[in-house]
């Protein structure tokens, strides 16, 4: 990723990216709460596993 893009940009491209793996995977579909539900989920634990991993692993 290019460097200087916000948080809020990089959090839509990897909803993005979710919804494309979900539908590739078969995944149902669901009414929006659900899946802004499993959004949510999936994105706080990236954000948990990225604040657990040292910067030097990032590079």
């Amino acid at each position: 990723m290019p460097i200087g893009r916000t948080a809020r940009q990089i959090k839509a491209l990897m909803q993005v990216d979710i919804i494309i793996i979900l539908a590739k995977h078969g995944y149902p579909p669901m009414p929006s709460d659900i899946y802004e539900k499993i959004y949510n989920d999936i994105l706080e634990q990236t954000e948990s596993l990225s604040r657990s991993i040292p910067i030097s692993y990032m590079k």
